[in-house]
């Protein structure tokens, strides 16, 4: 749970060392501090170059960030925590589904990105490799699984937040019941460490949608969503 922590750290090194220092809104000025929890963070943190990263990556735990360690380095950590987790605690993993889902489609449809080979490679084991071809949103909801086609019940990618909010929300249901789960252990940790998660999500959301809209009809439909 805790490697997404570090995700942040390393994207936030990646961007210092490409030459893209400055901080915007919701990015790391300064490393999380991962004591114990972390898993490769000490010996990446000390990377000088891109090519640096990248060479400690692929030696590390995370695994080859293939030619993605400049735009899509993101997309493959996350893939990356997404599969280990789902490995580690398998209650995640329709979570990790469901997140994966979510990235195929912003990459071709939202951010119009190629499907890149480590990107494929990685999303696999979760959501097969066809949506890499699509070409438009009926074509690549058709080739994920059945479970997930439902979240994706939207018109046009611009509604992808819609998918997102539902996504959160069936996750959040999940991680209560770990928590009434009857007895103490890993099951219960994994549920209160989403929960929080999913409220600080939708406190960013909230946040987000004040600076966009105030209190317009725009940012009254995002706080009604994701309420």
């Amino acid at each position: 749970v805790a490697a997404g922590f570090e995700r942040e750290n390393i994207l936030a090194l990646a961007r210092a060392l490409d030459g893209s220092s400055t901080t915007r809104a919701g990015e790391l000025s300064v490393p999380l501090e991962l004591g114990a929890l972390a898993t490769a963070w000490p010996r990446l943190r000390d990377a000088a170059s891109p090519e640096d990263l990248a060479v400690a990556l692929r030696r590390s735990p995370w695994g080859d960030p293939g030619d993605e360690i400049a735009d899509g380095l993101a997309d493959v950590l996350l893939l990356t925590w997404l599969r280990e987790l789902a490995s580690a605690a398998p209650r995640s993993r329709p979570w990790a589904v469901r997140a994966a889902a979510l990235t195929a489609v912003r990459v071709r449809l939202v951010d119009e990105a190629p499907a890149t080979p480590r990107l494929r490679q990685l999303a696999r084991p979760l959501v097969g490799e066809g949506w890499a071809a699509a070409e438009d949103l009926p074509a690549l909801v058709g080739t994920l699984p059945s479970a997930v086609r439902p979240l994706l019940s939207i018109e046009t990618p611009r509604e992808l937040w819609r998918a997102e909010a539902r996504a959160l929300a069936e996750v959040e249901q999940d991680a209560f019941a770990l928590l009434r789960t009857a007895l103490p252990g890993p099951e219960v940790v994994l549920g209160a460490v989403t929960v929080l998660s999913v409220d600080a999500w939708r406190v960013r959301a909230a946040l987000a949608a004040a600076e966009a809209g105030g209190t317009g009809a725009v940012a009254s439909e995002v706080l009604d969503a994701v309420a």
